[in-house]
């Protein structure tokens, strides 16, 4: 298994699923396609905490496809162990390949093709406009990448 995977959450927005640490973190995106809180770095929900909520959810009789939480799916199939999947009485589909972006277990590559994607998917100017500006509304991410690189080597050299 893989430690990132990166979905297509809701409009575009996409959400990035650490397996290891078991956080979900969850971007927004604006109108050129930007995910303008990836410094920031979005909402970071913890998976343990949503872990036994949902089981606690699928013991219910009243679970069902009309009244789960739309983050039940990626809970399920990435985060839970399969001693916590045996527990649930029910299961989540699983998540759509339709909105799956990519998983792998190198970060940077991981921020970079989410931003690519986004960026495809979100620029809401046209086509032409899109093709001229991209250098331009996609060297934040890359920008990023290059301080998140030195921060970490930072952190290793003490």
């Amino acid at each position: 298994m893989n430690r990132y995977y990166v979905y297509d959450f809701v409009c575009g927005n996409p959400i990035l699923i650490d397996t290891v640490k078991k956080e979900i973190t969850f971007y927004h995106t604006n109108v050129y396609g930007q995910v303008y809180d990836l410094k920031s770095g979005g909402k970071v929900v913890k998976g343990t905490a949503r872990i036994n909520g949902l089981i606690k959810r699928t013991n219910n009789s009243n679970y069902s496809f009309s009244n789960k939480y739309v983050i039940d799916q990626y809970i399920y199939h990435l985060l839970m162990s399969d001693e916590q999947k045996a527990k649930c009485r029910s299961i989540p589909q699983k998540p759509s390949e339709a909105r799956f972006y990519i998983s792998g277990d190198n970060y940077n590559e991981i921020i970079s093709i989410m931003c690519e994607q986004t960026y495809e998917q979100g620029y809401a100017w046209g086509k032409e406009k899109k093709t001229k500006e991209k250098p331009e509304l996609t060297a934040y991410y890359k920008e990023f990448l290059s301080e998140f690189e030195s921060d970490s080597r930072d952190l290793f050299s003490i």
